[in-house]
């Protein structure tokens, strides 16, 4: 029986063989993933995985394991299939973003962070604020009830898009020195953040900071225009990603 499932697939590459890495390569790994499920189940009863393998061949698909000492230690491309985001982003030369054997973005985890090419990239991969907005001109964006700066270009004249802003990359300050107020209206503490959500012109925006502001309190909002992601809205529903099922 086939299933269909979100993935994130993170690939960690020797310097050889970067360059026949290819988009072609990485759909192999979604008509096989039958196989690669099952490759996990073995693992999970208890067999050494590496005694399966061949270590001569090209391409080794893994569901687990250390892809870093493995590939320090046999110099080979590893694909590793994998729903943690934390091990894409951090075991990984490149990412593939899958849903539903569909892949949505191919990139570094830097670029998959930064410049997810559409919401669901943005919402898969960390936290997001995924804000309608409209493209005035180029570096111009409305959103939130405001004019806000922001570098990209391209995107034509007052044309609607999705904005993205990381929780991270919003400034709390005093109210009145940002673009927009808003007022604090959930806290939680994280440990190395605080966790906050705060309401400005009818939208809640997730905010990470090494800054309290307790629940009440009004603030202003900034973000830098380099930290404003841009992306097109889909002209059509059938440019949209299929839908995760819960």
């Amino acid at each position: 029986m086939g299933v269909f499932f979100t993935l994130a697939v993170a690939v960690s590459s020797c310097d050889t063989f970067k360059d026949e890495i290819t988009p072609e390569s990485y759909s192999e790994v979604a008509k096989n993933i039958n196989a690669n499920w099952q490759l996990s189940a073995v693992s999970r009863n208890g067999v050494d995985i590496t005694d399966m393998m061949d270590f001569t061949r090209f391409h080794i698909v893994l569901n687990e394991g250390d892809l870093i000492r493995l590939k320090n230690e046999l110099g080979i491309t590893f694909v590793y299939v994998t729903h943690d985001q934390e091990e894409a982003l951090t075991m990984s030369d490149t990412i593939v973003v899958m849903n539903q054997g569909y892949i949505q973005q191919i990139g570094t985890p830097e670029d998959i962070y930064n410049e997810p090419q559409n919401a669901f990239v943005a919402d898969f991969i960390g936290d997001s604020n995924i804000i309608a907005a409209t493209m005035l001109e180029d570096k111009v964006v409305r959103m939130l009830g405001a004019v806000w700066k922001c570098v990209d270009v391209g995107f034509g004249h007052n044309r609607p898009v999705d904005a993205v802003i990381r929780p991270e990359d919003i400034d709390l300050v005093k109210p009145g020195g940002g673009v927009i107020d808003g007022i604090v209206t959930n806290l939680i503490f994280k440990g190395v953040h605080y966790e906050m959500e705060v309401l400005a012109n009818n939208y809640e925006l997730l905010v990470h900071s090494t800054d309290m502001f307790p629940i009440g309190t009004e603030v202003g909002i900034k973000v830098d225009p380099f930290d404003i992601q841009i992306m097109k809205k889909p002209e059509s529903e059938d440019e949209e990603a299929p839908a995760v099922e819960e």
